[in-house]
């Protein structure tokens, strides 16, 4: 799993690194005008970002505008 971030912090993806084939798996995206950041997001804290099993991951996003803990399951991505 990667946590990517564009320059502007204005952009956030959380992508599966597939090794079978070195590809990218998008689970899921995140736009800001302002910026995204903040504790447990990114920019000048460390994501709260990991796993919860072998098919579930879990992360922190504002993309409602308020701090939420989100899962996602990685299967169901591909």
């Amino acid at each position: 799993m990667i946590n990517i971030t564009s320059q502007d912090y204005k952009d956030r993806w959380i992508m599966l690194l597939d090794l079978s084939d070195d590809s990218l798996i998008q689970i899921d995206k995140q736009h800001d005008d302002a910026w995204i950041g903040g504790p447990g997001i990114g920019w000048f804290s460390s994501p709260t970002i990991g796993w919860i099993d072998n098919d579930n991951i879990y992360f922190q996003s504002e993309k409602t505008g308020y701090s939420h803990l989100y899962a996602a399951n990685v299967n169901t991505v591909r």
